[in-house]
């Protein structure tokens, strides 16, 4: 429905914008094409469901990345574009913070809830300096810098492709330490370790946040290395150790991780000279 009112908006803005309504024409051939599988995933339910719905997600994305390079979408402003985008990922990381102070079930939360807290405030603030803190002005800087002819397109791949999987692992992260908090704010608290699917959440979120990040600098700053890889990779060795471990002990060793991923970034980003700091905003 929010697809079908976006194209419905921008038909009618662009009435007197002839290449503008081109674009769109090739725009919603893959978007209602997604909203087959869509629809009747959510009419079967089960399995069935999470198989279509992933299916229109792929013909939603993948089409649309097809349509824009034949008709590529036109970048007006880039401050606009980018910031829209970061605001974006500023509500998905939110949600880790959300889930820090709506997990607790209890009025009065105990020794190892506020320290599950803690430490969801900090992996959170780890998984934001990653992104904004350096890459995401340096993106910025490196798109501006690209021919206005190729601008839209580069800008559409790395924005377009990279941010989706960027926010579905914060989101899943977000979920994780919820089931951390839930489980160690119950009356009487209830320390046993994360089930499967929570401790997949947490420890794959993380993973896929970190390897979307490396796909957006790739495509943005076309720089990388393969120890970032191996890094991006690492949550995915972590969660059959960290299964073993009690629910805060699972939350505490992925923080500890991204910790030291944050510090592994940062040190060998201010040895690029393509990558600054942000600059403070100032009023």
């Amino acid at each position: 429905m929010t697809r079908a009112v976006q194209l419905v908006v921008l038909l009618w803005a662009s009435t007197e914008d002839a290449p503008l309504r081109s674009t769109l024409r090739f725009f919603a051939v893959p978007v209602a094409a997604a909203w087959l599988p869509l629809i009747v995933g959510a009419l079967l339910g089960g399995v069935a469901q999470t198989v279509l719905w992933t299916v229109a997600f792929l013909v939603d994305i993948g089409g649309s990345r097809v349509a824009s390079a034949y008709r590529p979408w036109p970048l007006r402003s880039l401050d606009h574009f980018t910031e829209r985008f970061g605001l974006v990922l500023i509500i998905a990381l939110g949600e880790a913070l959300i889930a820090a102070g709506a997990g607790p079930r209890t009025t009065a939360p105990n020794g190892a809830g506020l320290v599950a807290a803690l430490l969801g405030l900090v992996t959170t603030i780890c998984l934001w300096w990653l992104y904004f803190d350096r890459l995401a002005p340096a993106a910025r800087q490196s798109v501006l810098r690209v021919p206005d002819e190729r601008r839209s397109s580069v800008a559409g791949d790395a924005y377009g492709l990279a941010h989706a999987p960027l926010i579905i692992g914060a989101i899943f992260i977000a979920l994780g330490i919820e089931q951390v908090l839930g489980q160690l704010s119950e009356e009487p608290p209830h320390s046993a370790r994360l089930s499967w699917p929570a401790a997949a959440a947490l420890y794959g979120g993380a993973t896929l946040y970190l390897l979307a990040r490396l796909v957006f600098r790739r495509l943005a700053l076309r720089t990388g290395r393969p120890g970032q890889v191996v890094a991006a990779l690492l949550p995915l060795v972590l969660l059959p150790i960290a299964r073993s471990l009690p629910a805060l002990a699972e939350l505490a060793l992925l923080t500890l991780f991204l910790i030291a991923v944050t510090w592994y970034e940062r040190r060998n980003d201010r040895r690029d000279p393509r990558i600054a700091p942000a600059r403070p905003v100032r009023p």
